[in-house]
């Protein structure tokens, strides 16, 4: 955010450079599950990194919020994570607003991968082919 002082007048701007890249990352994934296919995409999607990532994209099940498919910890894919979301978010309320083809910013606590503390998550979710595709940030603010 920038901020001016003219004339006894604040003027202001700003973006949300993050907001924007996990959007991308996530619409990206989707680009992906289309052109490769299921099987595919996700397969190249649950290739760990070496380092670990704050900002990755996952896959879950809306009906269970069990992982399909994500980037960052193995032992995940198969565990429900709807309990985590859905601790400031109702599960339907979630997937009533993704089910009409937009999306919905989430914000909850979570463990970052990389510092292994607590932080604040903010996700954006979408619903694609009956699945729920999302991707977001941590902030310890």
């Amino acid at each position: 955010t920038y901020l001016e002082l003219r004339d006894g007048l604040v003027f202001g701007s700003g973006y949300y450079l993050l907001d924007s890249q996990v959007q991308a990352a996530t619409y990206g994934q989707v680009l992906e599950y289309n052109n490769k296919g299921r099987d595919a995409a996700f397969a190249a999607l649950n290739t760990i990194s070496g380092e670990p990532v704050s900002t990755y994209v996952f896959v879950a099940d809306p009906v269970t919020g069990t992982v399909q498919a994500q980037n960052v910890n193995p032992d995940l894919i198969g565990m429900s994570d709807w309990d985590v979301i859905s601790s400031t978010l109702q599960v339907d309320d979630i997937l009533n607003e993704i089910g009409r083809g937009t999306g919905i910013w989430a914000s909850y606590t979570h463990t970052n991968p990389v510092t292994g503390g607590e932080e604040g998550k903010r996700t954006w979710l979408i619903m694609h082919d009956g699945l729920v595709f999302g991707s977001g940030y941590y902030s310890s603010d």
